[in-house]
């Protein structure tokens, strides 16, 4: 009797104890995938604000640059060519109800790192087979004396974070690709316009200002021309599209286009000035940087900024020339009413 109670007390005393922080995963586990339920059950969910908030750095990193050109090219990187499914469900089909299970935590040869195995019940009243089940690895690491997820993995997939590394390059070439003979053939309209304007006898480029302008630089030019009322005079006597005060035609050519984000760019035109003289043809060579944003499913003109004879930038971009424009105006005015005021006084 004796024999036996020391060998069960010695199978006892080898198995592998639960650790704390092996438990502490676990509890970290139940409590978000409650909420990830929560969210699947009621809105087939929206998960940004819960990576957001339990993912690590890294992966927030990929993830969010991910998201930003997936929603800008209206499709999902993260499932093309077999990749991984939604990262806290491991499906993409629609369901009626979902629960979580989670076990299997154990800590890996990286001691900051733990795994674990979470199972999804799915229901779906709309399938011949109501009830099924998926299953995703889940790494979960401590950060800064909180524990998120660092990675998840579904069987026989590259991890998320994996595969967010590899084909997010790809992702973003080959919609830089794409944007960039949109903003090309988007500013050959224009600029032909422009220059058909410019050719007519009375050229007035208003009409392409609501076109073709941001709106926050058309809030600009708003303002511009009520201090310009106030005032009596130009504040900014300059044209956005003809930037120089003669011409008999004008030739325009777009290059350097560069993609930014998924909503802005820049991209230069060049306008040749051309002259008909009594001595022959004269030709003068302006450039201007355009910064673009992308609004709407269209790119329009944010910002425009003149090149200096050397190559360089100017100091000052236009909208930069407004509003100190009419930091100047409303100083002035300000002035003359203070003024004003003290003589009737």
């Amino acid at each position: 009797m004796k024999k036996i109670a020391f060998a069960v007390a010695f199978v006892f005393a080898t198995l592998p104890a639960f650790s704390q922080d092996e438990k502490a995963v676990q509890a970290f586990l139940e409590s978000l995938y409650n909420k990830v339920a929560s969210i699947s059950n009621n809105d087939n969910g929206d998960y940004e604000a819960v990576v957001e908030k339990h993912c690590s750095r890294k992966f927030r990193l990929y993830y969010g640059e991910a998201r930003r050109w997936e929603k800008k090219a209206g499709e999902c990187m993260l499932h093309q060519n077999g990749g991984a499914y939604d990262l806290f469900i491991g499906c993409q089909d629609y369901f009626d109800g979902i629960k979580f299970s989670i076990s299997n935590v154990k800590r890996t040869a990286d001691d900051n790192l733990y795994t674990a195995t979470v199972a999804a019940h799915f229901h779906c009243e709309a399938y011949k087979e109501k009830e099924w089940e998926t299953q995703r690895t889940v790494y979960v690491t401590n950060e800064d004396g909180e524990w998120r997820i660092a990675d998840f993995q579904s069987p026989g997939e590259a991890s998320d974070l994996n595969f967010m590394i590899k084909e997010l390059p790809r992702f973003i070439e080959a919609q830089i690709a794409s944007d960039s003979a949109i903003i090309a053939a988007r500013l050959e309209i224009i600029y032909k316009e422009v220059a058909r304007i410019a050719h007519s006898s009375s050229p007035n480029t208003v009409s392409l200002d609501d076109r073709y302008l941001s709106q926050q630089f058309k809030r600009l030019s708003s303002e511009i021309d009520y201090w310009e009322t106030k005032l009596g005079e130009m504040i900014i006597d300059k044209n956005r599209w003809i930037r120089m005060q003669e011409w008999d035609r004008i030739e325009y050519s777009i290059s350097d286009i560069k993609i930014t984000s998924p909503s802005k760019a820049t991209a230069d035109v060049t306008a040749t000035y051309i002259m008909n003289l009594s001595a022959g043809e004269k030709r003068f060579i302006g450039k201007t940087r355009l910064d673009l944003i992308l609004k709407n499913n269209n790119w329009f003109i944010d910002d425009f900024t003149d090149y200096r004879d050397d190559g360089r930038l100017y100091k000052w971009s236009d909208s930069e020339e407004y509003k100190q424009g009419i930091l100047e105006t409303t100083k002035h005015l300000e002035g003359s009413i203070d003024y004003l005021t003290g003589n009737k006084q």
